[in-house]
């Protein structure tokens, strides 16, 4: 389950040992991510794309090298 938190327009999602945390800078209109690792705020982003939309994300550490991979799949398949 995700937990969401405002904090100076910036909302959080998801703070777990798994996933990268997501930030949305609603002032900004910026989002970016943290590391659940070490924290840090530098995550590269990678897309592998198939019928004009992703159907791979892998999120990496530039500091650790902790990656996670999210395999995007439509309902029912």
């Amino acid at each position: 389950m995700f937990e969401y938190k405002l904090t100076n327009g910036i909302y959080t999602i998801g703070r777990d040992k798994k996933h990268f945390i997501q930030y949305n800078d609603y002032f900004e209109h910026n989002t970016f991510f943290q590391c659940p690792k070490c924290k840090s705020l530098n995550v590269e982003r990678e897309s592998a794309y198939g019928s004009n939309a992703p159907v791979v994300i892998v999120r990496s550490c530039e500091d650790c090298g902790y990656k996670h991979t999210t395999e995007l799949t439509r309902e029912g398949e």
